[in-house]
């Protein structure tokens, strides 16, 4: 949509608009001259003209968005092909008029281009809208050129002639190449311009630029210019120090972004300025440059993937990272080919490529610097294919390739060129469809030069597209379905100095989705001889019937091993026999295309001739004839070989490429009355002739007449019948013959039906109407050739249908149309009260078979004994219906159904014209067996058994129609494993012998029922200690006969923080959704865990007698959920430390809810001291 509304608006840029008018402008007074630059009826017309910037009102610079012309005269112009350009310069006119030629000023620029329709008023501005808008300095002279190459009508434009201030204007006609340096004739018009400026005074620039990061020496980079700018007179200049630089790839100092390869490591200092007609600006940056660091990483890109051989240089683009410093450009591939580089120059940085040769080519690019190198390969990277040029080439058989005009790529095409002295060229790729993209169009314009593609192999095809200039700049593409497209140029033929660089297609192609032909022909059947059978030098005429998409053919007629002909009918072939008894030949047909061949051979036998033609006769398909009639003859004689025919009087001309010669002529008959025919055979032993008098009777119907008045409300005002539809004045004349009008004719066919409707003006009194055809062309309308009536009717018009009756002549035929009052009588020679009109019917002779198409499939497969019913088939033709054509079909069969073996059942069908369908068959092969053998299972499917049981298989049985019992034959896959639960399956198979098969299966599921057992763990109540989280497997066990992961289900809450009795029930499920029976347990929640009593002291304790015991130290805590968790520590009595022993010291300790630990401490009191002896004196 986005392209359409945009050629919409192109269409209408231009156009007379009043609501703003030009605020600078050029404006005559006094005497005015009405003259170009648009002149009226030229063709190919460019003109410029100068308007002084002195002679401007309200001069300003800006930009031009809108340019005035002062009409001088009123109308509606429209102009092919039109263009604009401007440009400013110090030039103030082209020269003193001389009336010579003049040098146009050049370069200009475009501002607008495309088709313009301009309503203009006399003495109003006519406003341009330029798609380009125009930057005006506000000093130059202003220089405008307008260029068409067609025009309807002209606008004439006001302003000065002899202008006391020089030429301003030059022209040429026929000149197609505006823009350019040319000479033309100079005139002293002065015309009135205006313009609609819009200002923007130029600003200062700003300068600035960017520098890529990474830059190391010795490796290029471009210094990207970003600076802002405006008005005109723009330039650039670049400073760099040190002077250790070069500049690369073609720039300079003054290059607005150039290359730079830095010499040396450290830094620059890169100063860019810039100015304008207003001013000047620069910048300064530092430039650091290093040594590279790592090795690169190469990359590129090429411009375009597909290139002609021999023609296209396409640009290889480096893109590598990290420094490159030098560069090697290959294409391993072609070289190791063709031994030679596509690359014009593989060592420097972006190369460009030429390759000669067609193919899929790698490309490679080497990056190196002093770190390292890198190498990337990209495969099949471009792809070169063919190119041909016009008048060079003629055709091409590859699936894609480029086409150009005679010129080539890059140059142009020449003048005067047509098919008989450029031959066309041809695309045949063998494909179902061929694509040309056209990828340049640059036609001279105005010179009629034009580009035509066609869809098929020559200019008689279809017509795709045709191009002339005013395609250029555009890339249409156009699609041949044919598979084949024929693409050619037509260029001026008188003016030699016009020329362009012409065209540059690339055709893709779609392959062929057909196969190879089918090769079939027939031959005639001669009177005395059955098929293919021949006198000595009878002329053979082949009918080619062979089927299949663009085949082309070969014959070797007389079988001789040479080609003879590869024409599709080959007529008049002569085979000869010298002997006494018959010889035969065997001719051969080869027909074949793009995907292959196939061979025909026929036996042809050829008889001796010994006696001279006998039985001579012939016939015509019609003998009542009339002027202008058609009548096909045949020969009926015996034995003949050669005829010559005439006619008295010669009132016939011979058509359809026959002669009086022919065996089967055709003439048209161009007199009236009897003519006599003769027909003189002849073969090598004699001749012999017959003639019929009058044999072609000529024929004259009876001119119709009325018994009283005219009465044009009874009369006829229209007659409309297939292409006929003739109205006229009613009740004017008894009779209108419109038989030789070119307007009072149809063609009619048999086998299709149709309509005639009669009119009349008015219907004030009742009407009836006839309408005869001679369908057996006697030259009288009889009963039965009434194909309308209609008696006492009030009706303005009254249509009828009718068909041809299949015995209808062809020829031409007489319509006659008949109307009378009331029920007054109506002959088709007289009526009473009436009005009779003639016309021409073309019984015409259709020659299209009707096509027969098989219902189900072509091969069909039944059982021997066995019944056969066959699907049918359809016949359609180009004229009767399908049920009709259909309903004729003949249907034929040599099918046995008690033998084994192939047979066919075929069908036929002729029209009404005698045109016989090819015969459609379909094979039956009956065999000996088609149908398998039945297999029956024994006992039930699905079966269950249960797990750790046992399976016996019930079996089962088979039988066939021909083998009989196969029990025995029975293959069975049982894969039952009753050790564990699932589904399994017996499978039971059997084949007969002739290899079919039936097959059975038997599902086995092994199953488990028994539940599970579940036991309380313990006593009951089960007790729980308080805080602990409760597990179900330590409450109950669960045991089962196959599952060894049972799920234990509870019902019932226990609050595990809460001490008190709750009542649960358990179950458990196994694997097979068993469950066990319902287990009640109460679960006493309690505490009942012990306090950690702590005691600082060993087990056993040694003291000496008398020696006190001191207590230990001793913690005891009580840890769970509850609140209170007081603990209460008694102990027991001291020991006895004075008497010799061993003692037990136990501490224990007791929480709230009496759970109690101890601690016993063994003491031992010992005396280890020895008794002290003192002397008493």
């Amino acid at each position: 949509m986005k392209r359409i509304f945009t050629s919409i608006m192109l269409a209408l840029l231009v156009s007379v608009a009043f609501a703003q008018q030009p605020n600078m402008y050029k404006r005559h007074t006094g005497t005015l001259y009405d003259a170009g630059p648009f002149m009226q009826n030229f063709t190919n017309y460019t003109n410029q003209m100068i308007i002084k910037a002195s002679d401007l009102t309200n001069k300003q610079a800006g930009s031009i968005t809108k340019i005035y012309l002062r009409a001088g005269n009123t109308g509606t112009t429209t102009y092919g092909g039109f263009q604009i350009r401007m440009t400013q310069t110090t030039q103030s006119d082209f020269s003193t008029y001389t009336g010579a030629l003049q040098s146009f000023i050049a370069p200009m620029t475009l501002v607008y281009s495309g088709g313009v329709t301009v309503s203009h008023t006399a003495d109003q501005w006519v406003e341009f809208t330029l798609q380009n808008p125009f930057q005006y300095n506000g000093n130059s002279n202003i220089v405008i050129e307008t260029y068409y190459t067609s025009c309807s009508g002209g606008i004439s434009s006001r302003g000065s002639y002899y202008t006391l201030n020089g030429n301003m204007c030059t022209e040429i006609y026929n000149y197609s190449a505006p823009g350019a340096s040319a000479t033309g004739n100079q005139y002293p018009y002065y015309k009135d311009w205006g313009f609609l400026v819009i200002s923007s005074a130029p600003a200062m620039p700003v300068a600035n630029f960017f520098t890529p990061p990474g830059v190391c020496d010795g490796s290029p980079v471009t210094l990207i210019n970003t600076s802002l700018t405006s008005g005109w007179n723009i330039a650039y200049n670049w400073t760099i120090t040190p002077n250790t630089f070069a500049y690369l790839n073609g720039s300079n100092a003054t290059s607005k972004s150039p290359t730079i390869r830095f010499n040396a490591t450290g830094n620059y200092t890169v100063k860019m300025r810039v100015s304008n007609n207003v001013g000047a600006d620069s910048v300064s940056k530092v430039v650091s440059v290093s040594a590279p660091s790592l090795a690169p990483v190469a990359d590129f890109y090429g411009n375009r993937r597909i290139s002609a051989a021999a023609t296209m240089i396409v640009p290889y683009f480096d893109l590598s990272d990290n420094c490159p410093q030098q560069w090697e450009w290959t294409s391993p591939d072609y070289e190791a080919t063709y031994s030679i580089s596509p690359f014009l120059n593989s060592a420097v940085q972006n190369s460009q490529a030429f390759f000669v040769y067609p193919g899929t080519w790698d490309v490679c690019l080497k990056a190196t610097n002093t770190i390292g190198n890198h190498t990337v390969c990209k495969s099949d990277y471009m792809k070169v294919i063919p190119q041909a040029s016009l008048c060079t080439d003629t055709n091409s058989i590859e699936v894609e390739g480029f086409i150009t005009d005679e010129g080539g790529i890059g140059n142009t095409y020449g003048n005067n060129r047509t098919l008989s002295n450029c031959k066309g060229f041809v695309i045949d790729p063998c494909a179902s469809s061929v694509t040309l993209s056209f990828e340049q169009i640059k036609l001279a314009g105005g010179a009629g030069d034009s580009i035509f593609v066609h869809n098929g192999p020559n200019q008689f095809a279809p017509r795709l597209a045709a191009y002339g200039s005013g395609s250029n700049g555009t890339f249409p593409s156009v699609t041949a379905n044919s598979g084949k497209m024929f693409v050619y140029m037509i260029t001026n033929a008188t003016n030699q100095a016009i020329q362009d660089s012409g065209f540059i297609a690339r055709w893709t192609s779609v392959g062929a989705t057909y196969g190879k032909p089918t090769a079939s022909f027939t031959l005639p059947t001669v009177k005395g001889f059955g098929s293919d059978t021949f006198y000595s030098g009878y002329p053979i005429s082949f009918t080619n019937t062979s089927s299949g998409v663009d085949a082309k053919y070969i014959w070797d007629v007389d079988g001789n091993a040479n080609n003879d002909s590869t024409v599709a009918n080959p007529k008049n072939v002569v085979l000869v026999n010298f002997t006494s008894s018959p010889l035969t030949f065997t001719s051969r047909l080869i027909a074949w295309n793009c995907k292959g061949y196939d061979t025909l051979y026929k036996n042809i036998v050829i008889v001796p001739v010994s006696n001279k033609p006998h039985s001579i006769d012939f016939v015509a398909d019609k003998i009542n004839v009339a002027p202008g009639d058609t009548v096909s003859l045949r020969d009926l004689s015996t034995g003949a070989t050669s005829w010559e025919w005439s006619f008295a009087p010669a009132t016939v001309s011979y058509i359809m490429g026959t002669n009086k010669f022919s065996e089967r002529p055709v003439v048209l008959i161009q007199g009236s009355g009897c003519i006599d025919v003769k027909l003189k055979v002849g073969n090598v032993i004699g001749v012999d002739s017959l003639i019929k008098v009058c044999y072609l009777k000529g024929i004259n119907y009876c001119v119709p007449g009325l018994a009283t008045i005219l009465n044009g409300d009874v009369g006829i005002s229209n007659v409309t019948l297939g292409t006929i539809n003739n109205s006229s004045a009613a009740g004017f004349t008894v009779y209108h013959n419109y038989f030789d009008s070119s307007f009072g004719a149809t063609v009619l066919y048999r086998g299709t039906p149709y309509s005639i409707s009669i009119s009349r003006p008015t219907n004030i009194d009742p009407v009836s109407r006839r309408a005869w055809i001679d369908f057996n062309l006697d030259g009288v309308f009889s009963s039965n050739e009434l194909i309308a009536s209609e008696t006492s009717s009030s009706n303005l018009t009254s249509t009828f249908t009718f068909s041809l009756p299949n015995n209808a002549l062809t020829g031409l035929a007489r319509l006659r149309v008949g109307t009378t009052y009331a029920n007054n009588f109506i002959d088709p020679c007289a009526t009473f009260m009436g009005e009779f009109e003639d016309y021409k019917i073309v019984l015409a002779k259709d020659t299209i078979r009707p096509v027969i198409t098989l219902n189900g499939a072509d091969t069909i497969s039944v059982e021997i004994n066995g019944s056969y019913t066959d699907p049918g088939a359809t016949a359609t033709d180009n004229l009767e219906s399908n049920a009709s054509i259909s309903a004729r079909l003949q249907y034929s069969t040599d099918l046995d159904i008690t033998r084994v073996g192939f047979y066919k059942a075929c069908y036929d069908v002729t029209d009404y014209y005698g045109n016989q369908a090819i015969t459609k068959c379909r094979t039956i092969a009956v065999k000996v067996d088609m149908t398998p053998p039945v297999l029956t299972m024994l006992g039930s499917t699905p079966v269950s058994v249960h797990v750790y049981g046992s399976y016996n298989d019930a079996g089962a049985t088979a039988t066939d129609n021909y083998s009989g019992n196969l029990t025995s034959q029975i293959r069975t896959i049982n894969g039952v494993d009753t050790s564990n639960v699932g589904s399994y399956q017996v499978v039971y198979s059997v084949q007969d012998y002739f290899g079919f098969t039936d097959t059975k299966a038997r599902t086995v599921n092994v199953i488990d029922t028994v539940k599970p057992v579940i036991t309380l763990k313990g006593s009951s109540p089960y007790m729980h200690s308080v805080c602990d989280p409760l597990v179900d497997a330590d409450v109950i066990a669960a045991t089962d006969n196959y599952y060894k992961n049972l799920t234990l289900n509870r019902t019932g809450n226990v609050d595990v923080n809460t001490p008190g009795t709750y009542a649960v029930t358990y179950t458990a499920t196994d694997g097979s959704g068993n469950i066990s029976a319902i287990l009640a347990v109460n679960i006493q929640v309690a505490d009942i865990t012990k306090p950690v009593l702590s005691v600082s002291s060993p087990d056993t304790v040694v003291l000496e007698v008398f020696t006190p015991f001191s207590e230990p130290a001793y913690t005891a805590t009580d840890v769970n959920c509850l609140s209170n968790n007081n603990v209460t520590v008694t102990k027991s009595a001291l020991p006895n430390k004075n008497i010799v022993g061993t003692y037990t010291y136990t501490l224990t300790a007791t929480d709230a809810s009496n759970n109690a630990s101890s601690k016993s401490i063994t003491v031992i009191y010992r005396d280890t001291q020895k008794p002290v002896v003192t002397l008493i004196g």
